[in-house]
């Protein structure tokens, strides 16, 4: 299977692996053309899972080559466009907003085996004080849609209708992407409501688990100032 897929893509990978080592191979193959070698390499291993936790729907070599193809151009494009859409300066730990503020992170997970969307969002104010914490699943959706849900949850109202009210109150409100490691807590909170499948829950108080994240990202904060 894997040797037809790598045919059809682009057989010259397969020609230099006969004279290569393994690593030289690798350094070959990127500099020969790295988002189609990479995208290959990924779902040829994701065809390998399917077939051990899926045997019943086993995927033929066109559909892995047309997935490979596509993810390929997909990422080339991601990678073109990305220093356009990610600012140098990204903000990359944590940080408590200042003044009288409050933040709210929010983040998403997509879990493919209970093909749910988990979404996360923590409150905390400028004292670094946790005020309040929601997480549940959604059907299977965008990221940026369980994104979106997690601010309105955090709201409580409709959604589309409650971002823009909140962006047009006389508060200054500011959308600002950030880094994964600087929202460690509520990747947290998506992650495990995408697994657990459970529709909504409020957090008044943070897990033992929650916890210990929070004081890493408290104490990130205090080493990058």
């Amino acid at each position: 299977m894997a040797w037809d897929i790598w045919s059809s893509i682009d057989d010259s990978f397969l020609k230099s692996c006969q004279h290569l080592d393994v690593e030289s191979w690798f350094k070959y193959c990127i500099r020969k053309d790295e988002y189609v070698f990479c995208s290959t390499l990924w779902w040829i291993w994701r065809d390998r899972n399917n077939i051990i936790f899926n045997p019943l729907d086993k995927w033929t070599p066109a559909k892995v080559r047309s997935l490979c193809i596509t993810y390929s151009k997909e990422l080339k494009s991601v990678q073109q466009l990305q220093p356009a859409i990610l600012p140098t300066s990204l903000i990359r730990d944590w940080n408590p907003p200042h003044g009288s503020r409050f933040k709210i992170n929010c983040d998403a997970s997509v879990n493919e085996n209970s093909q749910l969307a988990g979404f996360g969002c923590v409150i905390r104010d400028s004292l670094e004080k946790w005020i309040k914490s929601c997480n549940g699943a959604l059907p299977l959706g965008s990221v940026l849609r369980s994104e979106l849900f997690a601010i309105w949850r955090a709201a409580d109202k409709d959604l589309l209708l409650k971002i823009q009210e909140v962006t047009q109150w006389s508060w200054k409100v500011e959308f600002i992407l950030i880094q994964r490691t600087a929202n460690n807590a509520v990747d947290y909170l998506a992650k495990q409501a995408s697994a657990s499948m459970r529709k909504y829950i409020e957090w008044l108080l943070p897990s033992n688990a929650l916890l210990g994240i929070i004081l890493k990202d408290m104490q990130s904060h205090v080493v990058n100032c």
